[in-house]
């Protein structure tokens, strides 16, 4: 954000009456919802109304697929430049634009004063002072110069009109130099600029906070709303900032989730990548029929840098592009949250519970026959959890499992750090079958290769069983 905090918007009419807004560097995500950069108190907003941004430095709103539409004094629009002065509305907000650039200070061309027509200027030396910052005197002829001490004095400094019948003084006058104590000023101030240019180049962020690259960004609003007489069903996607978010309803199966998760860098350029591939900012911004006593709503709304389109389908089959895109969003859903539970029908999930759940009390029970029992019946009770995540009401037995679920990780660990003691000491005593036999016990109990327990203990081993055939 600048240091610049003059506001750039102010509200006018609303709920938000007299609240003043500034714009960060990077732009910012105005709505009702409290994911929003700029949350506004009006319900009748969107969740994600509009964006504002910097183009070339210059203040720009973008709508992000609203249901009521951003307005630009009066007339809807998709993305435009702001002026001073233009009134934005959005719902039953009223937004005065009060600066358009990035320093907070309107774009507004300095004109100078010209001189009074008729008058002549005989310079004195602030007018050659003026005259070197591009600027001219507008004073009226009859007011004579004031000497403030800060400049040399002039012989003949008087403003004549023509036609008065006065002689101009032909005596010689003094050099007109620029004052010594402004030649002073102008040198510091070079100096100054000069070591701000170093400072910026020296710095690592280029001395001031980093400017994220165009097209680098990536947030995407996905809703789809499917309703008839006997059902409603909801799915919405928000990924914005690297966060990721999924809340799905269901009435007909008492299905009521959402799942919440961060995204790697990595895994965000490659759907970046995907979607540029898909050509989804050429769809229609809407794709609608109509169809009785159904209400079947697709709707997706992508960021990317300053690029924001909207693409809605209702009551029809979605064009080829577009359900590649909203199967390449809840596939991505799915894998990021590990929402797979979603794939079954209520009654095959509850009864995959059952089974887990009957299955980790068994192997508890055996958890001292078998060195893997434990580990095992852990695993168990975790996938009765996420068989029912997505179901309410959850059956009898499901705290019960979250609960002993908790019991097995606390025991593997202690067993766990229990061997691990025996295992070091063995081999500080180099006695190495020992360590041997408490290390293959420990990787035994925790069989999960990619956990780091499991890793370190296979490399004490590998060591030990080296020491061990010497």
């Amino acid at each position: 954000m600048s240091d610049y905090e003059s506001p750039h918007l102010i509200v006018e009419d609303g709920a938000d009456r007299g609240r003043e807004i500034v714009i960060p560097e990077s732009g910012a995500r105005m709505g009702r919802a409290h994911e929003n950069d700029i949350v506004l108190n009006d319900p009748s907003l969107s969740r994600f109304q509009c964006r504002l941004f910097f183009k070339d430095n210059d203040l720009w709103v973008s709508d992000l697929g609203s249901a009521n539409g951003s307005l630009v004094n009066g007339k809807e629009v998709h993305e435009q430049a702001l002026a001073v002065g233009d009134e934005l509305i959005i719902g039953e907000t009223s937004i005065r634009v009060v600066h358009n650039t990035l320093n907070g200070a309107p774009s507004v061309a300095a004109s100078g004063a010209s001189a009074a027509p008729g008058v002549e200027k005989i310079p004195s030396a602030e007018s050659v002072d003026q005259a070197q910052k591009g600027k001219k005197s507008s004073l009226p002829s009859s007011v004579k110069e004031i000497d403030l001490g800060l400049k040399r004095k002039v012989k003949k400094a008087v403003l004549l009109r023509h036609g008065d019948g006065a002689d101009e003084d032909d005596g010689e006058k003094e050099p007109r130099h620029v004052p010594a104590v402004l030649w002073m000023v102008a040198i510091i101030a070079i100096l100054a600029a000069a070591v701000a240019v170093v400072v910026r180049v020296l710095s690592p962020s280029g001395g001031g906070p980093p400017r994220q690259p165009e097209g680098d960004n990536l947030a995407i609003y996905y809703e789809k709303v499917q309703a008839n007489p006997d059902n409603i069903f909801r799915y919405e996607m928000l990924l914005d900032s690297g966060k990721l978010k999924v809340t799905i309803d269901n009435l007909d199966t008492d299905q009521h989730l959402t799942e919440e998760g961060e995204i790697d860098d990595k895994v965000l350029a490659s759907l970046r990548s995907s979607i540029r591939d898909t050509r989804f900012f050429e769809l229609n911004e809407e794709y609608d029929a109509l169809a009785p006593n159904t209400h079947d709503v697709k709707d997706i709304t992508i960021t990317m840098g300053h690029q924001v389109h909207r693409s809605r389908v209702v009551n029809r089959t979605d064009p080829e592009v577009f359900l590649k895109v909203r199967e390449l969003l809840e596939n991505f859903g799915q894998t990021q949250l590990g929402l797979v539970a979603l794939a079954l029908p209520p009654e095959k999930l509850r009864q995959f519970a059952e089974e887990a759940y009957q299955l980790a009390n068994d192997l508890y029970e055996a958890k001292n026959v078998q060195h893997d029992n434990l580990w095992t019946s852990m695993r168990a009770y975790k996938d009765v959890e996420i068989h029912l995540r997505t179901l309410d009401p959850k059956p009898d037995y499901y705290d019960d499992a979250i609960v002993k679920y908790r019991t097995c990780r606390t025991e593997i660990q202690e067993r766990f750090e229990n061997n691990l003691y025996q295992a070091d000491r063995a081999i500080t005593l180099r006695d190495w079958e020992m360590a041997v036999r408490y290390l293959k016990m420990i990787r035994a109990q925790i069989p999960d290769r990619g956990d780091e327990r499991n890793d370190s203990a296979r490399q004490k081993l590998l060591e030990a069983e080296r020491n061990l055939d010497r």
